[in-house]
C-alpha cells in the first residue's frame, strides 16, 4: 500500500518541486483498512512536501521487524521545535511562519494522529538526519 500511494503522489512532488524516494526492509505486513492507511500516508506526504524547499527530497521508509512495522516520513525544512512536537497533533495548531502562504488548517496532522490510533499505532515528530522533521507511525506487525 505504501509502495502504491507513494507512486500515485509523484505528481504532488513534482508540483512542489520535491523529489520522492522509498525504501522497505524487513517485513512490513500491518493488519488495517488500506483506505485509511493511504489517508494517513497521503497526509504526511503531503505534509512533508507542503514544508520541503524547493528541489529538496521526501524520503518514505518502511521498515519491519518481528514485532513492529515503522512507516517514516522524513523532509527537509525548517522541522519543528521541540515545545510544538506535541501540539502540532493537536486540531487546528500551525506553527508560526514567515511567508506563510495561508494553506492548510491545522487538521491534518490531528487526523493523521486518529487514523494512527484506530490502528493501535502511534505517531511521532523527531528531528530528521541532516535537518528538517521526520514523523514515525509505529504499528504492531501482523
Amino acid at each position: 500500500v505504501a509502495e502504491e500511494t507513494v507512486g500515485r503522489a509523484a505528481s504532488l512532488a513534482d508540483e512542489r518541486r520535491v523529489r520522492l524516494t522509498f525504501e522497505r526492509s524487513g517485513p512490513t505486513r500491518v493488519d488495517g483498512d488500506p483506505d485509511r492507511l493511504v489517508q494517513l500516508l497521503m497526509i504526511l506526504l503531503d505534509n512533508a512536501s507542503a514544508h520541503s524547499p524547493d528541489g529538496g527530497t521526501v524520503t518514505i521508509s518502511v521498515a519491519g521487524a518481528r514485532r513492529q512495522v515503522v512507516l517514516a516520513v522524513s523532509a527537509q525544512g525548517p522541522g519543528i521545535p521541540d515545545a510544538e512536537r506535541e501540539r502540532v497533533f493537536e486540531p487546528f495548531h500551525r506553527l508560526p511562519r514567515e511567508g506563510r502562504t495561508g494553506r492548510g488548517t491545522g487538521l491534518g496532522l490531528a487526523i493523521a494522529r486518529r487514523l494512527a490510533a484506530s490502528h493501535d499505532a502511534r505517531i511521532s515528530v523527531a528531528d530528521a538526519p541532516g535537518g528538517g522533521a521526520r514523523f514515525e507511525v509505529r504499528f504492531a506487525a501482523a
